[in-house]
């Protein structure tokens, strides 16, 4: 593996923007052998990046390889949307530490000619949650036998996850939250963009079960 210590500015500047030779060598080229999760935004890849190599060296990393037809809001480039994810800091909100985004050429067949056009590969590196993901304490028994009550400020906070996915994944892309909308959310005051959510009943929410 490249060892990037020759960069000082890729351990000590933020936003820190990874060549995507590197994000291919520390996921062994999009191994589905790493891969953590996937979603109409892109698959989520499980890293462990070697000490001495960044910041994060010796722990475990997940890597966010975005789709090709993944959104950005109209009028916001893509390194400044990340530069407002990393100034973020909340106990529920994933750190952001690294991004990836670089042009690429790519040969591809348009109307039965082969021709070289630009692809932008993106990629968003996150703290590793050991603790997987919601769906884990949903539906693991273990876990809501060992914990079968939250307090009040632990039901809260767990309502208040719960309104903000859906309205992130409304259809209408207006309709979705901006990232300064839930960390209000989540620091308790009241968002009028949420007020309209209702949480599903007990019903609906177990007919999502496989």
């Amino acid at each position: 593996m490249a060892n990037l210590q020759s960069q000082p500015s890729l351990a000590s500047t933020l936003p820190t923007n990874l060549p995507v030779t590197f994000m291919k060598e520390i996921t062994k080229d999009f191994s589905v052998d790493r891969v953590l999760g996937q979603s109409v935004f892109g698959t989520v890849y499980q890293v462990k990046v070697k000490q001495g190599v960044l910041p994060e060296g010796g722990r475990m990393i997940a890597v966010k390889r975005l789709a090709e037809n993944a959104p950005v809001p109209a009028g916001i480039t893509f390194g400044t949307e990340v530069t407002n994810l990393m100034a973020l800091k909340h106990e529920n909100i994933v750190e952001l530490v690294h991004y990836c985004h670089e042009s690429q050429k790519k040969v591809v067949q348009h109307n039965g000619r082969y021709v070289i056009v630009d692809v932008i590969e993106s990629c968003l590196c996150y703290k590793y949650l050991p603790k997987l993901s919601l769906d884990k304490y949903v539906y693991d028994e273990q876990i809501m036998y060992k914990h079968p009550l939250l307090d009040p400020n632990g039901l809260q906070q767990v309502k208040a996850c719960i309104i903000i996915g859906l309205k992130c994944v409304e259809a209408d892309r207006n309709k979705r939250p901006s990232i300064a909308d839930i960390v209000d959310k989540l620091n308790g005051k009241r968002v009028p963009i949420f007020d309209q959510v209702s949480l599903p009943s007990m019903h609906e929410t177990l007919s999502f079960q496989g």
